[in-house]
């Protein structure tokens, strides 16, 4: 009972003289591995594997419920391995990346396209004119804007993408050349007035999103054009990759 007496107010101290020997021990090898990058892989490892899980998640789901993504072509299973593998690759740099959407059909519109890009830590910001992009894009950057071409039905305002060309007007084409117009100081209204205000502004890579463009010609500003959902994803992971 003496010995227990005499033994148990110095535990505490023990353990913290055990846990002084730990530290001593271990710091040498947790500083080597801080500063050779090995936890930093750990971390970036898995960040690919849980991404890779929720993407391919959301292909399958959506290939099972209506072997296909959103309104546009099927993917196989071969090309959505590809690129949920590519997105997984890519994790690192993809979280944090801003979108934003300009479809007059959201939000049903291209919904399991968006959920793609939220699973890889993406952010997506959405507008169903012309004009409401524009006032977002006075408000922040984005890395890529994707557009599609028709927005008849809110009467958003439009124009041919080529000159002279047998082709309907539309409000995507309208939006690509006033953005990038704004960006090369030739469209001297208001909405570019307010966009460059800011002194960090910077032009999003332009997508169309939308049929009937051929792709070896996209519209004037647009870094690509596709209606598969495949094609838009290797478009924006390729614009990404370059930023």
């Amino acid at each position: 009972m003496a010995f227990a007496n005499f033994v148990g107010p110095l535990v505490p101290f023990l353990w913290f003289v055990l846990a002084c020997i730990a530290f001593l021990l271990l710091f040498p090898l947790a500083k080597q591995v801080i500063e050779s990058g090995s936890l930093n892989k750990v971390r970036v490892g898995l960040i690919e594997f849980e991404l890779t899980h929720v993407v391919k998640q959301v292909f399958n789901v959506e290939i099972a419920q209506e072997g296909r993504l959103g309104e546009h072509q099927p993917i196989d299973p071969q090309e959505s391995k590809r690129i949920s593998d590519r997105f997984a690759s890519m994790a690192e740099k993809l979280r944090g990346a801003t979108i934003l959407w300009v479809d007059d059909y959201h939000p049903h519109q291209n919904v399991a396209e968006r959920r793609v890009f939220l699973a890889a830590g993406m952010s997506i910001d959405t507008a169903l004119t012309t004009e409401e992009a524009m006032q977002w894009l006075a408000r922040t950057n984005y890395d890529v804007l994707i557009t599609d071409a028709d927005r008849s039905k809110l009467k958003d305002p439009s124009e041919q993408c080529y000159p002279n060309a047998a082709e309907p007007a539309n409000a995507g084409c309208a939006l690509l050349k006033k953005v990038g117009g704004c960006f090369e100081r030739v469209s001297p209204d208001k909405d570019c007035a307010r966009l460059l205000a800011r002194s960090n502004a910077r032009k999003p890579i332009m997508i169309m999103y939308s049929e009937g463009y051929p792709k070896e010609k996209p519209p004037p500003f647009a870094s690509g054009v596709t209606n598969r959902a495949v094609e838009l994803f290797d478009l924006v992971l390729d614009a990404l990759n370059k930023r």
